[in-house]
């Protein structure tokens, strides 16, 4: 399942249009008859009529409900039953098998599966907005701004990520190649926070800091002394597609977006081979 930015019914809408058709039913537990371009993941499916679900053939009620509420308006929007710790183990387990496939076709028709998914985020943006904005409550631009944000991260992997994946040499003798490729690791579970402050360097968090300053020179000396991810001197650090998001201590580990992204989510591997006559 893809969960980008807390709207996941419309991202299974565009996986579907873009060829990964997730038939993901809203009080589903579990992924059911995932389809990436002729690779088949199936799960359990649910049907569910306010707190009472149906699962196969057994039916169970479950209260309370995980509910998706309009923050503006109180108005519940949806209801979601918690799954068991078995639904949870069987999504991973079809998850996986559904990776062990798609890990083994080409990098450039994946990145071309990528490709589709930006181009329907830019043709549904408004629709993706106001989503956002009846479950998040962020107003309308700003709700625009993170649909067509998703877009350009889809699109940079797109164009940027085999040339990102490719294998890098290490050394090369006469007797042997080093090598390190990056090969998936698996599937992975984000877990981040909507809201995140920042307090300069008196805060368990680190994410971004910006120093502003008059003084030729003085901004970019205060800057060097913050502990933070991303840092800026004279401007906010810059948040794109092709530049690395991230922070330090409590802000979290590692990096996601532009090349430092990307290498966070594969098994950079060492490969040394020797040269035979």
């Amino acid at each position: 399942m893809i969960l980008l930015n807390g709207f996941v019914q419309p991202v299974v809408q565009l996986c579907s249009a873009a060829g990964l058709r997730l038939a993901v039913d809203p009080c589903e537990a579990t992924v059911a008859d995932v389809r990436t371009a002729g690779i088949s993941l199936r799960g359990s499916r649910s049907r569910c009529t306010g707190s009472r679900c149906t699962r196969g053939s057994s039916a169970a009620t479950r209260t309370p409900a995980y509910r998706g509420i309009n923050p503006a308006t109180g108005q519940v929007l949806s209801e979601h039953p918690f799954a068991t710790d078995e639904e949870a183990g069987q999504a991973v387990e079809s998850a996986h098998a559904t990776f062990r496939e798609w890990r083994a076709r080409d990098i450039s028709d994946r990145a071309a599966v990528v490709r589709r998914i930006a181009e329907l985020f830019e043709e549904r943006t408004e629709e993706l907005a106001q989503v956002i904005t009846r479950e998040m409550g962020k107003p309308i631009g700003e709700s625009r701004g993170e649909a067509e944000f998703s877009a350009e991260i889809f699109r940079y992997y797109a164009d940027h990520g085999p040339a990102l994946a490719a294998d890098q040499v290490l050394v090369s003798t006469d007797e042997s190649t080093s090598v390190i490729k990056r090969r998936p690791l698996g599937v992975l579970l984000g877990i981040m926070p909507w809201n995140y402050p920042d307090l300069a360097n008196d805060t368990q968090y680190g994410l971004g800091s910006a120093v502003f300053a008059t003084e030729p020179g003085r901004a970019e000396r205060l800057a060097e002394g913050l502990e933070a991810g991303m840092v800026g001197a004279n401007q906010s650090p810059p948040e794109t597609a092709d530049m690395p998001f991230g922070g330090v201590k409590r802000s979290g580990y590692g990096r996601e977006l532009g090349p430092l992204g990307m290498d966070e989510f594969v098994n950079k591997r060492l490969m040394a081979v020797a040269k035979t006559s």
